[in-house]
């Protein structure tokens, strides 16, 4: 195994497709399958579904814009391997109570409609996110020898396992959040090769994540609905998010929401009582476009109505915005996909980002970059902590590895 070189990362052209894919999954697929295949009326307006086009074009116009060359700064390997070890360490400790808390919650989910009951507990969260951060830390500072690679494959088998057991009867996009960013860093840093066969795969895997959880979680496919739709069709134009750049060009926001979204973890919108918004009982929220869209759609937060990052880009500013945004958009997903491509200490946090802004075709731009200071932190933490423990080590002989 090792690290691809700059210009060469086989990850390059994959993203690029695979957000095309998800465009076309989000954008397109619904009005197509309606139109031409079930003969039955699209609520999408024509000239809409070229927006969506023209908002991809204008994505992959940034995605190919070259960027400035400057000499790539590299960390200490010894703080790397610190920081690998602790990672490690990190993710197995925390592994046990990930996949219990998990297990649990799948298991009270399985006896709850879809849309009902309680969401994840906060502590859950903090638990399963955890595990996350450390599991994708220790991914990308990892080291490419082959003694390694068993580490690699089980951190990555623990990462994943305890999101799929809550997507099963939660959010599908809960696992991809793992699954994701550990494909893109093993393929960045040559771990596992691009090949028609693997591409196959990848592909049924994308259609797994989208769908199973769907049906695992009991969403009606065959029949009809309780308006007498075919089931199918309602479950088709649920996921149809153009329809929101249709229908809410005048959405009232008490802030320009693309702010909103970037700055709602690191501003405490609802302690200050600005920019936020109502949803059913819950009050001050923070007023991001997929909660203000919920607010008039459901009214409840447990069924989020998703977003649409074009919509967020044009109620923020304009068709300038819009322009401008999805090049900026483009341009960061391609350097966030370069800087995956050796041993860093931030690599999973880029990898993070990136499995986020395949789903930003049905979100927002802040969720793609929203945990960046955050993640930075954390990982800045770490590096203090794995110093601190080489310290200790040196003084007692104790070893974590």
């Amino acid at each position: 195994m090792a690290e691809t070189k700059h210009g060469n990362n086989p990850a390059t052209w994959l993203f690029a497709s695979a957000y095309a894919a998800c465009c076309f999954l989000f954008w397109w697929l619904t009005s197509l399958l309606l139109r031409y295949v079930l003969n039955v009326e699209d609520v999408v307006e024509h000239r809409f579904l070229w927006y969506g086009v023209a908002a991809l074009l204008l994505f992959l116009l940034g995605y190919v814009l070259p960027s400035p060359k400057f000499k790539r700064l590299r960390t200490n390997a010894l703080r790397l391997d610190r920081c690998q070890d602790l990672s490690w360490f990190a993710t197995i400790v925390i592994a046990a109570p990930a996949l219990l808390l998990a297990g649990q919650f799948a298991f009270y989910r399985s006896g709850v409609n879809y849309g009902e009951g309680e969401s994840i507990p906060f502590l859950y969260q903090v638990v399963l996110y955890a595990h996350l951060f450390f599991g994708l830390l220790f991914l990308g500072a990892a080291d490419d020898a082959p003694e390694n690679r068993w580490r690699i494959w089980v951190v990555a088998l623990l990462t994943i396992a305890p999101r799929v057991l809550v997507s099963l009867h939660w959010g599908r996009f809960f696992s991809a959040q793992a699954i994701v960013p550990i494909i893109f860093i093993a393929i960045a840093r040559g771990w596992v090769r691009v090949t028609a066969k693997r591409l196959f795969q990848f592909a049924v895997l994308a259609l797994m994540v989208v769908f199973v959880p769907p049906l695992t979680r009991g969403d009606k496919l065959r029949g009809e609905d309780d308006s007498g739709k075919p089931a199918l069709v309602s479950f088709l134009q649920a996921g149809t998010v153009l329809v929101y750049l249709q229908d809410y060009l005048d959405l009232p926001s008490p802030c320009p929401p693309l702010l909103v979204s970037l700055t709602a973890k690191v501003v405490p919108y609802s302690a200050l009582g600005v920019c936020v918004t109502d949803v059913g009982d819950e009050r001050n929220l923070p007023a991001t476009l997929d909660l203000v869209i919920t607010r008039e759609l459901t009214n409840d937060r447990m069924r989020g109505a998703g977003g649409n990052y074009i919509l967020e880009l044009y109620l923020t500013g304009g068709v300038v915005a819009v322009v401008a945004g999805s090049v900026i958009f483009g341009f960061t997903c391609r350097r966030f996909i370069e800087l995956i491509g050796h041993r860093s200490l931030y690599a999973g946090i880029w990898a993070e980002c990136l499995s986020r802004a395949l789903f930003a075709p049905r979100g927002t731009l802040g969720y793609v970059y929203e945990r960046i200071p955050s993640l930075v932190l954390a990982t800045l933490a770490v590096v203090a902590v794995s110093w601190a423990v080489a310290v200790l080590k040196r003084r007692t002989g104790v070893s974590m590895a």
